[in-house]
């Protein structure tokens, strides 16, 4: 259990010279229902002292009077460095997400380049809830009832080397993470001992599998089984299923004709190169580094992966109704839209919100996940039924279009467009709130 303890004037300390400690707190009677493992919430209590007389020590103990969940971190935990691009949020629902990305650069990529999966990856980071109830969109009946929420994501690129660097730099921004290498996919068994995989030793935390033309027959196999049913199996005859706790990441190279078909959340195909002159120039500099710490990054994403959420009614019917029209538009077209869209999409607007410190899911933030998934579904189809355009890079002259007051006009005109599409194609769409 994570407490919260509110003093005055404790959202102006210096996140640098704040330190956490522990403390005991007596919950009695009606309050214990609220107290769950690994949860974060406020306390209004009676703080006295406890004096160990064994050692002379004196300890201070709260004792709970009222308790409630806690919806967002203190901005006091926020990283200072982090501190002036969050601050953009009160101005822009929109530019958060796209300045993180932007201050993030791999050792040996240009500063711009991969700007759309830099987004796909940070939002793939936000952790959800372990399971999701049979009223959220985030319910597939389909698999496994405790798996936890991710977001995988393959990548077809004719370079993959920068791309497992983006993938690598970004995996360290998890709360853990590993990549393959001698471990197996799954697990073994060995008689009544189980040896934990790839997939099942990185709870809540990110496997990065590498290129998936690379894989044996067998590793394929179970990796399909694993993304469709998110659930990891080990052993042949005595079989044990494990829930899938991490989000998958791997990635594939262009020139092999043969598209990977496992059941992925999200594929992203780069054809367009970034600026070949600036990408030599950027990998030749000896002391490149990110306009972020990493760990300030890594301790923000954690903070956000705390904010529970809550759909808005406009969110909801903003998604179905896109997913229910591009469906019909698609349909016997050879780009039909994947199985679990609706799915992916919820999933991409509930990150974007916590990405945002929302607890609240709203129509803007559907608006920012539909945007990033046609993006993506117009990469490998080279179709988009709202007549949108693909922007994997932000080439060099490019970052106001990208990352100034401009995302705000191109968004407000994608959203625009977005609302006639579904007016277009769903008799009686509506998003004024019924209630």
């Amino acid at each position: 259990m994570i407490i919260t303890v509110h003093l005055l004037q404790a959202e102006e300390r210096d996140a640098v010279h704040f330190v956490e400690s522990t403390m005991d707190v007596i919950v009695r009677d009606e309050l214990i229902p609220k107290v769950t493992l690994g949860g974060r919430v406020s306390i209004v209590g009676v703080k006295f002292t406890k004096l160990n007389y064994s050692n002379n020590t004196k300890k201070t103990i709260f004792e709970a009077l009222n308790l409630e969940h806690a919806d967002l971190p203190l901005p006091h935990l926020i990283p200072r460095s982090v501190r002036d691009i969050y601050s953009v949020r009160e101005q822009s629902p929109w530019q958060l997400l796209s300045l993180l990305a932007f201050c993030m650069t791999p050792e040996g990529v240009p500063q711009g380049a991969f700007h759309t999966l830099k987004q796909v990856l940070l939002l793939s980071l936000i952790s959800t809830p372990p399971s999701a109830p049979r009223e959220s969109p985030l319910f597939l009946p389909t698999v496994h009832p405790h798996h936890r929420p991710a977001l995988n994501v393959l990548v077809r690129s004719r370079d993959t080397l920068l791309v497992s660097r983006v993938m690598a730099t970004m995996s360290r921004l998890a709360q853990i993470s590993e990549r393959r290498g001698m471990y197996s996919l799954c697990g073994t068994r060995d008689g009544n001992v189980l040896h934990a995989g790839l997939l099942t030793s990185l709870p809540d935390g990110v496997a990065v599998v590498g290129d998936v033309d690379l894989m044996k027959k067998e590793d394929k196999a179970l990796l399909s089984s694993s993304l469709q049913s998110r659930a990891a199996v080990i052993g042949k005859k005595n079989t044990e299923v494990f829930p899938l706790r991490c989000s998958i990441w791997g990635y594939q190279s262009i020139p092999n004709k043969v598209v990977s078909a496992l059941p992925w959340d999200i594929i992203l195909k780069i054809t367009r190169d970034y600026d070949d002159d600036t990408t030599t120039n950027v990998i030749l500099e000896e002391e490149q580094q990110s306009l972020l710490p990493e760990c300030d990054l890594k301790s923000y994403l954690a903070l956000a992966s705390t904010i529970p959420v809550k759909f808005e009614s406009e969110c909801t019917t903003l998604i179905s109704s896109y997913c229910q029209a591009a469906k019909s538009v698609r349909y016997g077209s050879g780009c039909e839209l994947p199985v679990h869209a609706s799915y992916t999409i919820h999933l991409l607007a509930a990150n974007h919100a916590k990405i945002n410190f929302r607890h609240l899911v709203l129509d803007v933030d559907a608006v920012a996940a539909i945007k990033l998934y046609e993006e993506c579904l117009y990469s490998s189809q080279q179709y988009s039924c709202i007549d949108l355009k693909q922007s994997t890079h932000i080439n060099p002259g490019e970052e106001d279009e990208f990352l100034g007051d401009n995302v705000d006009s191109s968004m407000e005109k994608f959203y625009s467009n977005l609302v006639q599409f579904c007016s277009t194609h769903i008799p009686g769409f509506s998003l004024d709130n019924e209630d």
